[in-house]
């Protein structure tokens, strides 16, 4: 530093560098003294970034924020927003903390972690400290220091904080403030639960846009025109966006880039999930992929490979943590550890107890991250958890079908929890999974699931899941050359087009499956197609061609000298025999039915129920046919049942001449058919609904 002397004509000046200076005016007397603490008055700091003008919903989260921090009295408020990555948490953040800027009249700090390095928080509680007017040489050198001289600092005020991107409790601790009425708005990535034990910590969890909204952000950036004029292709991209902003937010703007261009190839790209996040990732920062990279780096091993494990899991519903165990080979308490590790990171959700699901796009991330060999190998013991449970499922719902005895007779059925509930609990899961082991070529597995889910599928009347599964199914079979199983699923397939009252379609399916079972050597196989084509004769009308096919299946069953086999012969055939023969048919079969072991209950039901469905026809048994069909619906309780003991009980009405009675049984068999989406029967209940009212209709309108 250099200073020019004063005198006439003569420029007072200083050139240079100098940590203090101070200039007198006049004779100075004495010695000058510089003491440090001294701090520039500056105005309050505005760190926190405007969010984004297209910055859309999240009205209740916002609300609740207001709500949290407006209840806190004295001390500080925390602020956690959480949500799956790309939800729009650092929008919000900054929304919030810029729409209540008035709260905080001494300042506005933002701190973004974004892949920050250990020591991160120094530089930025020294941007916060500068921005407040401390000198460099004010500042500590250690992190330690610098917290404690910011909270010193703000003691008294009342500051915002926004801190992007919290890994840990710690990061966000160091960056806080100390005045009351003070507030740290934190967007998680990691666990932050420390937060709650010194602090007033509010979570607030970030859900995905409704579709209104969806569409309100995508209008917004790609113009509003483009919703008039391909509303069609707005809708696919905001379902397969599934109300994820980072996602909506990088179509809209590759639209809105190519104005003249449709958007035939991004919904083509987008509907592809091996080309969806390439097509939602064009480099800078509108960038799907990016986000998630940032959430997956910060996984340990572990929780990288429960992650990859998760997204190779079949089909789009959820997952439990055993099958999460039996796909990776970990102890239960292994794969729950990090299952919390990327709850913390909302990479899963957790919509049920020990239930988790995943975004649609962060399944696609996951899927990404796997090669094709470790997917491969993850989606086959995927395969394996559920075909082992499907079996057992199958064959404890209906113990005494014996099919999977027949086809495996070297397989045992394996031994492992699954019932009723279990299969319908998992059947979405199970019929992707079925595809997915198609796709693996895992072509027996498909097969024995096929024959297996018949009882769900029978008795639930899960007919788009029959359907879905069986078609795959035979191309499994054909793909191993085994006719028998092809002519079992054929026969499953048929039943599909029996219940929607496609009964020449239904012949056709059991004709064909007879023509297969005729090339195979079990005879039984032969019997169940005729068996069906029976029943498919019963329903074109053709009585006595269904006579004389069921009577020929019963002649059979008695020669393969099968209990349970003869006992639905009897009970198929009672259906359109004679009455007296057909209720000694009902007898027989009931009391076969319940002496199986285990007793057969639910056929046994039916059999009840059609004894009082016959009876109907005898005016004088009708308190018999009434009890009878109460006496069924003790015992069967799936709704198709319920809805047709209903029916049954409209009828008897009706044939009693009740027809009030008639019509409030008949209400009630149609709520159970449009409840459970029954077609062909809500067709027939409301023909019977129609003829009633027509017969109750007066004659003389003025009477």
């Amino acid at each position: 530093m250099s200073v020019e002397p004063d005198g006439p004509n003569v420029v007072n000046r200083v050139e240079g560098t100098s940590g203090k200076m101070v200039q007198v005016g006049g004779s100075l007397h004495g010695g000058v003294h510089f003491h440090a603490g001294a701090t520039l008055v500056l105005p309050p700091p505005d760190l926190v970034p405007r969010p984004s003008p297209h910055f859309t919903n999240q009205v209740t989260a916002l609300a609740a924020a207001d709500g949290a921090f407006d209840a806190v009295s004295g001390g500080r408020c925390v602020l956690v927003l959480t949500g799956p990555p790309g939800v729009g948490k650092r929008e919000a953040a900054r929304a919030w903390v810029r729409r209540r800027k008035e709260a905080f009249p001494d300042g506005l700090f933002h701190a973004d972690l974004t892949g920050a390095a250990s020591g991160a928080e120094s530089d930025l509680l020294g941007s916060f400290l500068s921005a407040v007017g401390f000198a460099p040489q004010q500042i500590p050198s250690s992190a330690e220091g610098q917290a404690g001289l910011f909270r010193s600092w703000s003691a008294g005020r009342r500051v915002a904080v926004v801190v992007e991107r919290a890994s840990t409790s710690a990061q966000v601790r160091s960056l806080a403030p100390a005045g009351e009425g003070s507030a740290v708005v934190v967007t998680q990535a990691g666990p932050l639960d420390g937060l709650r034990i010194d602090n007033v910590a509010t979570f607030l969890e970030l859900a995905p846009l409704e579709a209104s909204a969806a569409r309100e952000l995508f209008g917004r950036i790609a113009g509003a025109q483009r919703l008039v004029d391909e509303p069609e292709a707005v809708e696919a991209v905001v379902e397969i966006a599934d109300g994820l902003p980072i996602a909506l937010c990088v179509a809209a703007s590759m639209v809105a880039a190519s104005p003249r261009r449709s958007m035939t190839r991004l919904v083509a790209a987008m509907r592809d999930e091996q080309r969806r996040l390439e097509a939602l990732s064009r480099g800078g920062d509108l960038s799907v992929t990016a986000v998630f990279n940032t959430a997956y780096q910060r996984l340990t091993e572990d929780e990288k490979a429960c992650y990859r494990a998760a997204g190779a899991h079949p089909g789009t519903g959820g997952f439990g943590v055993d099958v999460l165990a039996a796909v990776l080979d970990w102890e239960v308490d292994r794969v729950y550890d990090s299952l919390d590790a990327l709850l913390s990171g909302r990479l899963v959700t957790e919509y049920a107890e020990s239930r988790y699901s995943m975004h649609s796009l962060v399944r696609a991330h996951a899927r990404q991250e796997q090669s094709v060999r470790e997917r491969e190998a993850l989606v086959s013991r995927a395969v394996a958890f559920y075909r082992d449970r499907v079996v057992a499922g199958g064959h404890r719902v209906m113990p005494g079908r014996g099919w999977w005895e027949r086809l495996y007779p070297e397989q045992p059925v394996p031994d492992v929890a699954a019932d009723w509930a279990w299969l319908e609990a998992e059947r979405v899961t199970v019929r992707a999974v079925v595809g997915a082991a198609f796709e693996l070529g895992l072509h027996e597995a498909v097969c024995q699931m096929c024959v297996m889910l018949w009882p769900l599928h029978e008795r639930g009347k899960h007919l788009d899941d029959l359907r879905r599964c069986g078609e795959i199914g035979v191309e499994a079979a054909q793909a191993v050359g085994d006719a028998a199983v092809e002519s079992l699923i054929t026969v499953q397939l048929g039943f599909r087009h029996l219940h929607l009252g496609e009964a020449a379609e239904a012949a056709a399916s059991f004709t064909r499956a007879l023509e297969l079972a005729e090339r195979t050597r079990f005879t039984d196989l032969g019997a169940t197609a005729l068996e069906s084509l029976g029943l498919a004769r019963i329903a074109t009308g053709d009585r006595a061609a269904a006579v004389e096919t069921l009577r020929r299946n019963l002649a059979l069953a008695e020669r393969l000298d099968q209990p349970r086999r003869t006992a639905l012969a009897s009970l198929h055939l009672a259906k359109v025999d004679a009455l007296p023969s057909a209720l000694a048919l009902l007898d027989t079969a009931e009391a076969a039915f319940l002496g199986l072991e285990p007793a057969d209950t639910y056929n046994a039901g039916k059999a009840t129920q059609w004894r009082g469905r016959r009876l109907i026809a005898d005016p004088a048994r009708h308190a018999e046919a009434r009890a009878e069909l109460h006496r069924a619906d003790q015992v069967l309780d799936k709704p198709f049942d319920r809805m047709a003991t209903r029916e049954a009980l409209g009828d008897l009405a009706l044939a009693s001449g009740d027809r009030v009675e008639a019509a409030a049984r008949y209400a009630e068999a149609m709520s159970l058919a449009e409840s459970e989406v029954f077609p062909h029967d809500r067709t027939r209940l409301a023909g019977k609904i129609a003829d009633l009212d027509v017969q109750r209709r007066p004659a003389d309108p003025q009477a």
